[in-house]
Formats: C-alpha cells, sequence, structure tokens
C-alpha cells in the first residue's frame, strides 16, 4: 500500500508518517511526505516533496498512490499573491485533486471545534452531535466549514471512502516544538510556562485532547482498515485547569468568567494591532474552552481498535515543560 500524507511535517503529520512506517503488520509499503518544506532530518525511507498544496499540482505525485492522508493547514499567510485559502478550501483542492488522480481512500483530519456545545450535564458526544460550531469563535466557524465541505464532496463522490478524523486538542513535544519555533505571544508563554507560580484561568468543564502519536495511530488505523465516515478521537479525560496547574508545580487560581471575557477582549483589541497573519482571537478561544464537549471515542476504539498509550498528565507535560 502506498500512502501520502499531505503536511507531513508539523506534529501530527510527521507523528502520522511514523505510525505507518511502524505498521506492525506491514500493510503499508511506501510513503511519500508533502509539505512546505523539506524536515531538518528527513527518514530515509520516505520520499520526500517540498510542495505548497495551496498552489502546486499534486497530480504527478498521486499516480500510483493507494491512500491519501491530509493533514495539511491553511497558512495564516497568503502562500501567494491573490491566493487566500482557508482549511475547507485547501482540503477542496487536495481531495478533489486526489479523486481525478483515482486515489479513492481519503482520510482528512478534522477537529472537535466543529461541535457545537454540549447540552445540559456536560455529557460526551459522540459523532453524530451537531457540527454546526460555536458561531463566536473563528477557529470553531472554520472547523464548521470543514465540515460541510466534508458532507459535499462525499455526496459528489460517493465512489470514494472518506474518513474524517476529529481530534480533540492536540498536545505533545512536538506541539511543543512547533510553538516554540515561532516568536508571539504564545511562544513567550510556553517557555515561560514552568516558572510560574498560579495559574489563573476558567474552571470549566474541560477540553478533549490529545496526544499526537496517539492521533497518529489512528490516522494509521483508519488508512489500512475499512474504516469510514467520522472518528473522534480524544483521551476519556479532559483538559482541566487543575491539570495544568499539576503539570506546572503551580496553584490553580479560578477566575470568574466575566473577568475573563473582559481580558479577553481587551487581547483582542490588543491584537488587532498586529500583522494579520499574527492575528487571533482570544474572546473566540475563550468561547471555545467554555463550550468545548467531552468527545465519545468509543467508535474509534471499536472499529479501529484505537487504545491511546499516552495519559492526560503525561501529554501535558511533554507540552508545556518537554520531555
Amino acid at each position: 500500500m502506498r500512502v501520502v500524507v499531505v503536511g507531513a511535517t508539523g506534529a501530527v503529520g510527521a507523528a502520522v508518517v511514523d505510525a505507518l512506517q511502524r505498521d506492525p503488520h506491514k500493510r503499508v509499503d511506501a510513503v511519500v511526505g508533502i509539505a512546505h518544506r523539506l524536515p531538518t532530518s528527513p527518514r530515509p525511507d520516505v520520499q520526500w516533496h517540498a510542495l505548497d498544496p495551496a498552489t502546486a499540482d499534486l497530480t504527478p505525485h498521486l499516480r500510483g498512490v493507494d491512500a491519501l492522508v491530509n493533514v495539511g493547514r491553511a497558512r495564516a499567510a497568503a502562500p501567494a499573491p491573490g491566493v487566500a485559502l482557508d482549511d475547507a478550501a485547501l482540503a477542496r483542492r487536495v481531495l478533489e485533486t486526489a479523486v481525478r488522480a483515482d486515489v479513492l481512500n481519503l482520510v482528512q483530519l478534522s477537529s472537535f471545534l466543529a461541535y457545537a456545545p454540549a447540552g445540559p450535564g456536560g455529557a460526551a458526544v459522540d459523532e453524530t452531535w451537531p457540527t454546526d460550531g460555536l458561531p463566536t469563535s473563528p477557529a470553531s466557524r472554520a472547523a464548521a466549514a470543514l465540515e460541510r465541505f466534508l458532507d459535499e464532496f462525499g455526496a459528489e463522490h460517493e465512489v470514494a471512502r472518506i474518513v474524517r478524523i476529529r481530534s480533540g486538542l492536540v498536545l505533545g513535544p512536538g506541539v511543543r516544538q512547533q510553538v516554540l519555533a515561532r516568536t508571539g505571544l504564545v511562544a513567550g508563554l510556553l517557555r515561560l510556562a514552568e516558572h510560574v507560580p498560579v495559574v489563573p484561568g476558567l474552571d470549566v468543564g474541560g477540553v478533549p485532547v490529545v496526544h499526537h502519536d496517539d492521533l497518529a495511530a489512528a490516522v494509521a488505523e483508519a488508512v489500512t482498515r475499512p474504516a469510514f465516515g467520522p472518528y473522534n478521537v480524544a483521551l476519556q479525560e479532559p483538559l482541566r485547569l487543575a491539570d495544568v496547574a499539576t503539570a506546572l508545580g503551580a496553584r490553580p487560581v479560578p477566575v470568574p468568567a466575566d473577568l475573563v471575557r473582559r481580558g479577553a477582549s481587551l487581547a483582542d483589541r490588543l491584537l488587532e494591532h498586529l500583522p494579520r497573519a499574527a492575528r487571533r482571537s482570544a474572546s473566540g478561544w475563550l468561547e471555545v474552552l467554555a463550550h468545548a464537549p467531552a468527545l465519545d471515542a468509543r467508535r474509534a476504539r471499536d472499529d479501529l481498535q484505537w487504545i491511546p498509550r499516552h495519559p492526560l498528565d503525561e501529554a501535558l507535560r511533554s507540552t508545556l515543560v518537554g520531555p
């Protein structure tokens, strides 16, 4: 089986490449990695192509391929003058090119951000829960738009086997390295994280999370098994404020929601002065943290035989303070 991974050098993409190469049943014969830039130390047993999937013609690299995994994300900055793709538009470009090249086994990474808020009681939601997202969160709207595209694409291409992996918030050392390689507020806060005595924040119901290696294992199984449709992939235990404090050896300090919202609004006004590529919506992410549903991953456990290997405390600490 020959598999192409688009977005192969990010934290998730690199983990997917490794998982496919480690397939204990040897169902994968060859892996092709496509990314904007080649990795610093490329695996010699992977065929690499430095291409921007937003602009490059992927067709020559998809001939003779059995399956495609798209974990690529739209870049914050336009890849070329006059080109500005969101995640849904990028997925359309990649998946439609794959179908035209007769690649009919497709795995697309999606996110818990697409889900509408859970109902009263905060019960975990399964794959049938509405994917309308949160209108107040740009990231959630983008995830919901990707799901709408996948609905349309599946209806248009019934011959294709399309798997969507709706993951929790991705954690792990690869995520830490990816963030620290950038400049900006988030990278600065991550560098300071292990030195803080207290962790203030909302004491909310919890956010679904998953280690990138466990997510990659689910993706690899979705490629090689007769899977179809959506799969939630997240740890059973959601991430809470107390977990962050424990990982940092600090004390959790719950902050009233109204005060946090005022701070987020102030942050949004400050972020308006940054270049567009560096902007983020603090208030939008606050809404996600406050309303994110827990994920029921029983379908992945049953169909993909998915068993996460990295518990919450390990995944979180490797993200915040390193291995």
